[in-house]
Formats: C-alpha cells, structure tokens, sequence
C-alpha cells in the first residue's frame, strides 16, 4: 500500500472508532488492530494519538468544505438547497467522521475547537454572501450574522439527530434546514425593522 494510501486508511478506520466512542475510549490498539497493521506503523505515521485525532477532523473538516462549495451561478436559495444536499450526502456517508468531530471535541482542544469554528464562520459567511444577493446590506448587520452563525449550530445538531434515528428522508431534513434558515434570518430582519 502506497504511504498515502495507508495513511487515508488508518484516519478511516480512526474516524469510525472516534465516532462510536469517546477520545479517551479509544486506544492506539485498536486501530492498529482494525487496520490490520502494527502498532508502531499508526504511530509512524501519526506520532500521538491526539495528532491522528487532529487529523481525522482536520480530514473530514477538509472534505465537508469540498461538498459544500456554493455554486455561485445558480439562485441563492437553490444554492444553498444545494450546498445542504451536498453537506447531507457527505455526512451519510461519512457517519462516523462526521460525530468523531462533533460529539466532544468541542469540550477539550483548542486546536480542534479552531479548526471546527474556522468551518462555521466560512458557513455562515457563504450564507451571508448568498443573502446578500436578497437582502442587500441587511446581510451585513450584526443580528443577521447571529443568525446565520446559530444557524449552523441547528444544522449540527439536526444533523447529529438524524443521524441517530433517520426517522425522516435526507431530503426532508434538508428543506428542514433550509426552512429554519429563512425563518432565522427573516426573524433578524423583521427584529431589526421593530428596532
């Protein structure tokens, strides 16, 4: 197996065992075990088992931007149905590296903690880009910003959710989302407006 190779499979089987169970729960072991390999390879290649954490979410972070890229010729509400099927369709099939970032990393590592924060604010920024093209400059006031930011908090959570039971289809979660998204911002709006 080529180095690289190796190394995508060792954060694979990583992110599955991070996301059934806690970071303490989990030693070097048995990922070596799962992968079929020696201990001392996993620590080759990844010296602690905090750094080969790091990586899984700086992985799946990396990947998630990828699936979620807005597509800037198309309607802004249809751009975001868009980037939320993509955001949906990688986190099903990435189940486990998507709560091996969510479910406790927050609680613990700075670094983890930025890398996860430095995402949300690039959301948040896309849905304000794609306001913009509605709103105008409201898209810009500090309540909307809150809204959008709290927003990807709901997208997390409903996510994780869902996840646990898929008692509702993919694409219902989706125009879940996206609906809570309008009501989000139309609610800063009209706050705004009272104001």
């Amino acid at each position: 197996m080529s180095t690289e190779a190796r190394r995508e499979q060792l954060l694979r089987v990583a992110a599955e065992l991070f996301g059934s169970r806690s970071f303490d729960d989990i030693w070097v072991d048995e990922v070596a075990q799962a992968a079929g390999v020696s201990r001392a390879l996993v620590y080759h290649y990844f010296p602690t088992k905090r750094e080969l954490f790091h990586e899984v979410v700086r992985l799946h972070v990396d990947e998630l931007a990828q699936a979620t890229l807005p597509d800037p010729s198309i309607p802004p509400r249809d751009r975001l149905r868009a980037s939320i099927d993509g955001y949906l369709a990688y986190v099903d099939a990435h189940a486990d590296g998507y709560r091996s970032i969510h479910q406790g990393a927050y609680s613990w590592d700075a670094e983890i903690l930025e890398l996860i924060e430095g995402r949300f604010a690039v959301q948040a920024g896309n849905i304000r880009e794609g306001l913009r093209e509605i709103v105008g400059d409201l898209a810009d006031a500090p309540v909307v910003a809150l809204a959008a930011r709290a927003w990807v908090g709901f997208l997390v959570t409903a996510t994780l959710s869902w996840l646990e039971d898929r008692t509702i289809a993919r694409d219902e979660l989706r125009d879940l989302v996206v609906d809570t998204l309008a009501g989000a911002i139309r609610a800063a709006i009209e706050g705004m407006d009272d104001a």
